[in-house]
């Protein structure tokens, strides 16, 4: 099944892509990397009034490590309205993070930088049509920015200020039906 993870604020927050380095490259300057099932595509007739030989120029998104494609993607909520109910906060997205330290560290750094003080976001992670059964409150998080306090089912702990996203990246993990409250 999927997993749908989402993030709920009292405003607007920025959408896109964090974190992430793609490279968007001409497929043919790429034509020495073999790449199975890719074809290279054919010499394609240039358009004789203009001098940009490129103009029918195809491209292709490349990563030159796996680590370069970890990151945070934040978009609007396209269906899965039911989502709603299990926030507080009224503006709520999609999030797309994953499973690995750099995507959290990237999670926990656009909070930090989204978050005004005093304000909070919220955070859910559920299977796919399982938007409506109850959050697992063994399993909620509570996070501090400006304190460094993380608390989750195992105790509460202090974060070291300089290593706070670094910290945070290796306790923190997305559960089924986790609900996540971080205020700064």
């Amino acid at each position: 099944m999927t997993v749908h993870h989402y993030i709920a604020s009292s405003r607007e927050i920025p959408t896109g892509d964090y974190g992430s380095k793609a490279q968007i490259v001409p497929i043919s300057h790429i034509s020495e990397i073999k790449i199975r099932g890719l074809k290279t595509p054919k010499k394609t007739k240039t358009n004789k009034y203009r001098n940009d030989n490129k103009i029918n120029e195809q491209y292709m998104v490349v990563y030159e490590t796996e680590e370069d494609f970890l990151g945070i993607f934040v978009s609007e909520l396209d269906g899965y309205d039911e989502i709603r109910n299990q926030f507080s906060n009224p503006y709520v997205y999609h999030l797309s993070c994953s499973d690995h330290r750099k995507s959290y560290r990237v999670l926990f750094e656009y909070i930090n930088e989204n978050l005004l003080e005093g304000e909070s976001v919220e955070l859910y992670t559920c299977l796919d049509g399982h938007e409506l059964k109850e959050k697992i409150d063994s399993l909620n998080i509570f996070v501090n920015l400006t304190t460094k306090h993380f608390q989750n089912d195992i105790g509460k702990f202090n974060l070291n200020e300089k290593r706070l996203f670094d910290e945070l990246s290796e306790r923190f993990s997305f559960r089924e039906r986790q609900y996540v409250l971080i205020i700064k």
